[in-house]
C-alpha cells in the first residue's frame, strides 16, 4: 500500500497504529504487546469493555513523544469498530 500522498504525520500515525493492531491480535512483535497494558479501571465504569490501553504519567514534552505514551493515545482516539476488527487488510 502506498501512503505517499498522506501528510507524514498522518502516515507515521497509521504505522504506528497498525502495528499496535497487529501486536495486540499476535500477529506483531510480543515485546510491544507487552509494553501497552489495557486499560484496566478499579472500579466498573462504562470504558471497561472498551478495549482501551493504559496511557502513562508522563511530565516533560519527551515524555509524550516516547511511543508508550503516543501509541496508547493514538490507540484510544480510534473509534470502537477499528479497535475491535476482526481482520487487518495490509
Amino acid at each position: 500500500m502506498s501512503l505517499h500522498w498522506l501528510p507524514v504525520i498522518f502516515r507515521i500515525d497509521f504505522k504506528v497504529l497498525l502495528l499496535i493492531y497487529k501486536s495486540l491480535n499476535g500477529l506483531g512483535p510480543k515485546y510491544i504487546a507487552d509494553m501497552l497494558p489495557e486499560y484496566k479501571p478499579n472500579r466498573p465504569l462504562r470504558s471497561l469493555g472498551s478495549s482501551q490501553l493504559e496511557i502513562p504519567r508522563v511530565h516533560t514534552k519527551q515524555g509524550e513523544s516516547a511511543f508508550s505514551y503516543y501509541a496508547a493515545r493514538s490507540w484510544n482516539r480510534l473509534p470502537e469498530e477499528i479497535k475491535c476488527a476482526k481482520t487487518c487488510y495490509i
